[in-house]
């Protein structure tokens, strides 16, 4: 949680925990509260709960940093991918579409995969896990977020081996009946469609000064980008469309006891993203070098960039999927028009109790369920009126059967849907914060489970021996998790100066991996006939020395360890084989504090990371059909460091900006087994080598200024870059995405309860190639012959770039009308 302490929120936030002491020093607690948000108030410090107790965030012996409503207000930060962009060292490179992070990374630690269940920075709502693709949740009601840096399984718990980030929503405790309705609208430079948003909140007491209700909803467009005409359709290009309802009932009797009740409804419908496949003549036409790769013992070369990837359009994208329902197949792919369809639903408890001596009891609970839906064009490209190759025909053999050299000849698309559910629960105790001898324990329970389905798996009546009936279309067995664990820490303060700090999680993981004998016939695809089942033990400490030479100054060094989680193979070409979770081991040593009169704050963090059994996913189509085939490719370590800084220049005018350093490589011998990047590594192995998508470097810097020109008349301004460095678009590390930065800036006029403004998003209009993944289930027709004259062929000789399109610049007006 994270709140300007001059708000209004973090003064009763701050109260209340500062007064959830025994009953017989409730004046005295209350007293104390309010001193101390007076205090913070005067300082314009910030408070965050990243260790369980709310806490001035220069006496935290962490790297976090903290936003609170209205900056995320006035950078229009939507959701995580927005978020990403002011928070150095985190990285998010979405390149899918929203439900797809192909790189969600803090420190330079990726997941190296999109699967939604071996992610390594977890997301959560007032202390509850958002599991699965719950992850990109647009951004509720919040009071703010915190970014929490370095392992944080101690505290969080599991997935959260390279950082965590933590929204808590707002408390809003009227008198009577408070309302704000707000919305923007706004255009992308070149977009065909007009972005726009309209979310309304309205919170009431249902009994005075004990028991509110908020109610809060939203509907946003971000429009098309552009529109493609084939055959069959017209396709929109980037269109993202939300619905969203949130209810929450809080409960406040006394002091004692308080009872937070949240439940969120999202719908998500999404056209096909802003993703294309990038061929060789494209870069070459760009002036990007390339280099003929052909392994020693292999036939095959593959055209391939050693340079910058240049710009990128959204014409060039485009979904000619096409699989209604017919004779064989019941169920049509959903979406019609290609994209992605989602619904979340989610439901929070969470409670605490003080009991007289001061101790408090803590629990959350936590359920979510997730559908979605996808129907995807694995081309990513469109098969005429195409920007560059116009109406050539391209596309990749799928089979032998092959008998032309054009796309819908050879189609090869995608229709799945899967179910993903999971629920958890947390209770611990804590020791009153203000003792010299302080300490927690806690228990923690989670479970999730699975389903996929494909829609070119339904068969309602059996095709023999090798297509038994499978009426659901499930294309594998369910995947199911139980994490059981048992957490707490001890702090000690030896003196004023020094403490000491011990944490401590120890957890069972069980990871099963259901049976299907519908899936598939008995020698290929996903055909398992028994349960497969996985558990893993994990003690995972952080030990933490705390120095104060100042009341106003911090110094720490800490040691911490996470993991990220296993999984089994699902396929008989990967014999299913179950991939080692991976484990990170963090040593970090910072500073942070206040100076000049506490007006500026400073936070600064180095540390080293050395990793094991980092994982990897690799798309193979020696089989004819694509096939995801994870393992584990040995070690790897990481150096870095962070800096964060804010500045109250004046009382309305504040400075802000933080840099970050991660450079993470191999050093592992492990060479790639699919066909495909044997012949990119040439003959190479991992050691030396980054991941795809991650930066070194990342930064942002901005200013802030609030004056009142009248009695009634207030003026908000707003500009803040940033920065996201260089990074490999493929695991060869041949080929790069170039660095790019933002400029986003805002002006606001306040007049009573109205607000209206302007502001505008990446002012320089980014066209570079935003993201990137070897796309090896994509194959181009074009092949150069060693004469250098260019032929067709049928085989899928030539590998393709699959690269994410930015949205560019962003201008619109927005309006916020609030009534007390």
């Amino acid at each position: 949680m994270t709140i300007r302490s001059k708000t209004a929120f973090a003064v009763s936030s701050l109260a209340l925990a500062t007064a959830l002491l025994m009953p017989g020093a409730a004046r005295a607690a209350e007293d104390e509260a309010a001193a101390a948000a007076a205090a913070a108030i005067e300082s314009e410090e910030i408070i965050v709960t990243a260790k369980g107790r709310p806490e001035r965030i220069e006496n935290v012996a962490l790297s976090v940093v903290a936003v609170d409503q209205e900056f995320l207000r006035k950078q229009q930060v939507r959701d995580l991918r927005d978020l990403a962009g002011f928070v150095p060292s985190l990285v998010l490179e979405s390149s899918r579409g929203r439900a797809s992070p192909s790189t969600l990374s803090i420190r330079g630690l990726a997941p190296n995969t999109i699967n939604k269940q071996l992610q390594s920075v977890t997301v959560f709502l007032d202390g509850v896990p958002l599991a699965g693709s719950a992850s990109m949740l647009d951004i509720p009601d919040i009071a703010g977020v915190e970014v929490l840096r370095g392992p944080q399984a101690t505290e969080f718990g599991r997935q959260t081996y390279a950082g965590a980030v933590s929204y808590k929503t707002r408390d809003r405790t009227p008198d009577g009946i408070e309302a704000v309705i707000d919305g923007f609208v706004s255009i992308n430079q070149g977009a065909e469609e007009a972005n726009r948003q309209i979310s309304a909140t309205i919170a009431f007491p249902i009994v005075k000064d004990n028991v509110w209700l908020t109610l809060f909803g939203r509907n946003r467009r971000l429009g098309s980008l552009e529109s493609r005409t084939n055959a069959l359709r017209t396709i929109e290009i980037g269109r993202e469309d939300t619905e969203q309802y949130n209810a929450s009932l809080l409960i406040r009797p006394n002091n004692q006891f308080s009872l937070k009740l949240t439940g969120v409804y999202q719908k998500q419908r999404d056209t096909a993203p802003a993703f294309t496949t990038l061929h060789p003549q494209e870069w070459q036409a760009q002036g990007t070098p390339l280099t003929n790769l052909q392994y020693a013992g292999t036939t095959a070369t593959t055209l391939w960039p050693i340079g910058t990837l240049g710009e990128v359009e959204p014409a060039s994208a485009g979904c000619e999927s096409d699989l209604p329902a017919n004779a064989t197949n019941t169920i049509a792919a959903r979406p019609a028009d290609c994209g992605l369809d989602r619904n979340l639903m989610l439901f929070t408890a969470v409670t605490s109790y003080t009991f007289g001596n001061g101790y408090q009891l803590q629990a959350n609970a936590g359920y979510m369920r997730e559908e979605s839906w996808t129907n995807q064009d694995l081309y990513f490209r469109q098969s005429g009126g195409d920007p560059f190759f116009g109406n050539q025909a391209y596309s990749r053999r799928v089979s032998n059967t092959a008998t032309a050299a054009n796309k819908l000849a050879n189609p090869f698309f995608s229709s799945t849907w899967d179910e993903f559910t999971n629920y958890n629960g947390q209770i611990r105790i804590v020791s009153p914060g203000t003792d010299r001898f302080r300490w927690r324990a806690g228990a923690f329970y989670y479970h999730e489970s699975l389903s996929n389905f494909s829609y070119n798996n339904v068969r309602p009546t059996a095709g023999g021996a090798t297509s038994p009936a499978n009426p659901d279309g499930r294309t594998r067995g369910d995947e199911n998790v139980r994490n059981i664990a048992f957490f707490g820490d001890m702090a000690f303060d030896f003196t004023d100066w020094l403490s000491l700090q011990t944490e401590a999680r120890y957890e069972f993981e069980r990871n099963q991996f259901l049976p299907c004998l519908t899936c598939s016939g008995a020698t290929t695809g996903a055909f398992n006939s028994t349960l497969l089942e996985r558990t893993n033990k994990s003690f995972l400490p952080r030990i933490t020395l705390s120095l104060k030479p100042s009341d106003s100054t911090l110094v720490y060094a800490l040691y911490s360890e996470g993991t990220k989680p296993g999984r089994w193979n699902q396929t008989i070409q990967t014999n299913f084989r179950y991939v080692e979770q991976e484990s990170n081991r963090n040593y970090e040593i910072g500073i942070k504090g206040r100076i000049l009169d506490n007006k500026l704050f400073f936070s600064a963090a180095a540390y080293h990371m050395d990793v094991e059994n980092q994982q990897f996913a690799a798309v193979s189509t020696a089989t004819g059909i694509p096939v995801t085939s994870f393992q584990n490719v040995g070690a790897s370590k990481i150096d870095g460091f962070e800096i964060d800084t804010t500045v109250d220049v004046t009382p309305g005018f504040r400075l802000r900006g933080g840099v970050g350093y991660a450079k993470h490589k191999y050093v592992s011998n492990t060479a790639p087994t699919d066909a495909n990047l044997i012949n990119l590594f040439q003959g190479s192995t991992f050691n030396g080598k980054t991941s795809v998508g991650l930066p070194q470097w990342t930064g942002s810097i901005g200013a802030d200024y609030d004056t009142s020109l009248t009695d009634d008349i207030g003026l908000r301004l707003s500009v803040f870059g940033n920065y996201i460095g260089e990074r490999f678009a493929d695991a060869a590390n041949l080929a790069r995405i170039a660095g790019v930065v933002r400029i986003n800036a805002n002006a606001n006029i306040d007049y009573k309860n109205l607000s209206f403004g302007f502001f505008v998003r990446d002012l320089f209009d980014n066209n570079k190639a935003s993201t990137a993944a070897t796309s090896d289930t994509n194959s181009c027709l074009y092949f150069n012959n060693a004469d250098g004259s260019r032929r067709l062929s049928l085989n899928p000789e030539q590998r393709c770039l699959a690269v994410g399109i930015d949205r560019g610049r962003e201008v619109g007006l927005n309006v916020t009308l609030r009534f007390e």
